[in-house]
């Protein structure tokens, strides 16, 4: 089961509804496009609550960043911290993601959709999320597959890999389940899961494990 720590919103306080509710509308209009006033009535509070609460609209943008790399983050500490091998680990990890993003789409799809945006708020939230995330894996997991030594600050290539995988498919899901022909159900992401694990733990476990060299020389 999905290890969490982002308990449902509150709807009985005015904080959590305002977050709710941003979320929701950047995830419909976009960043540029939501407007506190619009916030403010999704949530059902005076638009001086945003201010009160949250200080502006960059700060409601970074809060519900901050919800997303928590779980993010939780799920890689929960994962990597079991005695596994690393492909079980790995698929474990896929898997989690997958399960993650079904859960919060809206949440998803405004870190997707903000990733480029300059917002200083937003930007050194994921600065630091990914320094941690890289210190742990390099501490974690690094010792465990000796090639990746060979490549500088792994991390940094491989998780925008696992996850950028899986956020393509949910940027693109209304056309995939266009040409499925019907919304995409529990069946299609075991299948999409397997697929996942299986081209990672292959590109990554065999390879690295290997000590293969990442120099930049052909494999032959």
């Amino acid at each position: 089961m999905m290890k969490s720590v982002l308990p449902p919103l509150d709807p009985s306080d005015p904080r959590d509804r305002i977050l709710d509710s941003a979320i929701n509308e950047f995830a419909a209009h976009g960043f540029h496009g939501a407007t506190t006033r619009t916030i403010a009535a999704g949530a059902r509070v005076n638009i001086s609550m945003i201010n009160y609460y949250y200080g502006s609209k960059q700060g409601l943008l970074k809060a519900a960043t901050e919800r997303y790399f928590r779980q993010i983050s939780a799920l890689i500490h929960d994962v990597f911290g079991r005695p596994e091998p690393p492909d079980r680990q790995l698929s474990r990890l896929i898997r989690e993601i997958i399960s993650f993003f079904r859960a919060h789409r809206n949440l998803v799809a405004v870190v997707i959709n903000t990733w480029s945006l300059e917002i200083p708020e937003a930007a050194s939230t994921k600065v630091e999320f990914l320094k941690r995330i890289s210190t742990f894996f390099e501490q974690a997991i690094i010792p465990r597959m000796p090639g990746l030594s060979q490549i500088p600050k792994p991390a940094t290539i491989v998780g925008p890999a696992v996850i950028g995988s899986i956020a393509i498919h949910f940027m693109f899901q209304p056309v995939i389940e266009e040409v499925l022909g019907h919304p995409c159900d529990d069946l299609f992401y075991d299948h999409m899961s397997n697929l996942l694990s299986t081209v990672f733990t292959h590109g990554l476990i065999d390879a690295y494990s290997a000590g293969e060299s990442c120099s930049g020389e052909a494999v032959s």
